[in-house]
């Protein structure tokens, strides 16, 4: 926390110790005079990605959003060697998206979880799947909505939430998907949709997923309630 909004700050690692402690302003849209607000993004959902995807020189090292606006999915660009970073805006979802967590393996596709809110108090989840492609604006893509916790039911009044992302190594994106009575562990394939990973006597439907990692060679590693799971 700095004070002022727990804004995201930059620091590097020169083998020793950390320095640096740089606030990341939010740059408008590109243009000849760019409005620049020295506050930073602030309170966001963050995830480092693979630095693959440049503008201007500058080279995509994280992605963020849910601060002051939360359904703009915001890039921290930065120089090769770590100087004068920015926030660039990305990609501008429905006003009543919220973004909670992002995913991505190759640093061009990134997938971002959603909630929404609807007017009569139903609330849905979503992930979202951007394309980043040099020269050419970011493509959004919704996925179909995740499955309920139990099959033919309805989550909508349980506040439903993709709270946690990770690209596994063959591809498939792996989602944590909770409710006020539970969770659950689910994959996603482009052709077979989603499905259920866990809801087994193993990590039953009521626990929570809490925490998801996936290692190098494959190996899925979740956090529920009161155990981890591998």
């Amino acid at each position: 926390g700095d004070g002022d909004g727990n804004a995201v700050h930059l620091w590097q690692w020169d083998g020793a110790q950390f320095t640096g402690n740089v606030k990341v302003p939010r740059f408008g849209p590109f243009g000849p005079e760019r409005p620049t607000d020295p506050t930073g993004l602030q309170d966001p959902a963050l995830a480092a990605i693979p630095p693959v995807y440049q503008i201007g020189g500058q080279t995509l090292c994280a992605v963020g959003g849910n601060g002051q606006e939360p359904n703009v999915v915001w890039g921290l660009f930065r120089n090769q060697d770590g100087s004068v970073p920015q926030w660039e805006r990305l990609a501008t979802l429905a006003a009543d998206h919220a973004l909670w967590d992002f995913a991505s393996a190759d640093g061009t596709t990134i997938y971002a979880g959603v909630q929404q809110q609807l007017a009569d108090k139903q609330i849905h989840t979503y992930v979202h799947r951007i394309d980043l492609a040099q020269g050419s604006a970011p493509v959004v893509t919704q996925l179909p909505e995740p499955p309920p916790l139990v099959a033919g039911g309805d989550d909508s009044q349980d506040s439903p939430i993709v709270s946690r992302l990770a690209v596994h190594p063959s591809g498939t994106l792996l989602a944590c998907y909770n409710t006020v009575t539970g969770g659950q562990l689910l994959a996603f394939d482009a052709a077979a949709g989603w499905s259920r990973l866990t809801g087994t006597s193993i990590v039953p439907q009521q626990n929570h997923i809490y925490a998801l990692d996936v290692d190098d060679f494959g190996g899925i590693y979740i956090a529920t309630d009161d155990s981890v799971y591998f």
